[in-house]
């Protein structure tokens, strides 16, 4: 489990660092796969110190990110944020 960690942790790194002048969609795409491999890493494994939790959260952190950056019209931002917010809690 660490070195299936590590490497998600690696892909996790490298979607940060390609984040600039990448295309958006292959980004999100990117992101989806890092958390189906994430995924299964908590099948077989324990996640009690919550590395793997944590990769997950970062994932979904970053693909909001890109949502609220590239998907929504600039004048929708601050509402759906709002939203999002009350969902939350």
């Amino acid at each position: 489990m660490p070195r299936a960690l590590r490497g998600a942790e690696s892909a996790l790194g490298y979607l940060m660092k390609m984040e600039e002048g990448s295309d958006v969609t292959q980004n999100i795409d990117f992101c989806w796969m890092v958390i189906g491999e994430t995924m299964r890493i908590l099948d077989n494994g324990d996640d009690s110190d919550g590395r793997v939790g944590g990769v997950i959260e970062k994932c979904v952190e970053y693909l909001e990110k890109l949502w609220m950056q590239h998907v929504l019209p600039s004048d929708n931002q601050a509402r759906e944020k709002e939203i999002l917010h009350a969902i939350a809690g």
